[in-house]
């Protein structure tokens, strides 16, 4: 079926009468990507302000996000913090990565790789493609984790199928340098963990909420 990004819109506006907060954060995400809505950061961060302060995790590990960048709103590590932990002590993916991406880089707290990678797992195991290539590139690179390129393998080619173009171009680097070996090892490594995770394969798959690429 189509999706009509207009009539989601007009849905979303007669819901948030109502104050549910997946609503606001429905009407958010239209305004930030620009679809049945003027493309409009502040008004997204306006929505999702509102579904965050209702307690919707996916919405404050958005408005984290909008903080971390400055989009929308001024650019704060500290507020960016604040929502990412919230949402990630929900078990929110989204948050879960945000914050090891500000424990990886450093941002609004010290840099500490451990604490980095030990959040992307968490988001990883979730099928988080985000996490599951940093967490690759983690692997590789032996940062906050032992240097294991068959682990390095694994999470990219998880996040490759998922359509990340980065990860990609990492895998074919890594392949490069790993023996038929390891490439043969690493391969059966994905298959028992996307045998284990078969249902989070199967969501992934039919997965039809249209904010998910800018």
């Amino acid at each position: 079926m189509p999706r009509d990004y207009n009539l989601a819109f007009e849905w979303c506006s007669r819901a948030t009468s109502h104050g549910l907060s997946a609503a606001y954060h429905c009407l958010g995400s239209l305004h930030y990507f620009g679809k049945g809505a003027r493309k409009d950061y502040a008004k997204a961060a306006e929505m999702f302000a509102k579904a965050a302060a209702g307690g919707l995790g996916v919405a404050q590990a958005d408005l984290g996000l909008l903080y971390m960048t400055g989009r929308g709103v001024p650019q704060s590590d500290d507020e960016a913090m604040k929502w990412l932990r919230k949402a990630a002590e929900q078990g929110e993916p989204v948050g879960e990565v945000g914050l090891g991406f500000a424990y990886a880089s450093g941002r609004g707290v010290n840099r500490d790789y451990r604490r980095a990678a030990a959040w992307f797992l968490k988001s990883a195991e979730k099928n988080e493609p985000m996490a599951q290539h940093d967490l690759g590139l983690m692997y590789e690179k032996g940062l906050g984790v032992h240097l294991d390129y068959i682990e390095a393998y694994k999470w990219l080619s998880l996040a490759s199928a998922h359509g990340q173009r980065m990860s990609r171009q990492a895998l074919k680097s890594l392949t490069q340098i790993m023996t038929p070996t390891q490439i043969k090892r690493a391969n059966a490594r994905l298959a028992a963990w996307q045998a284990a995770h078969r249902d989070l394969e199967m969501a992934a798959t039919s997965e039809t909420n249209p904010f998910n690429e800018e």
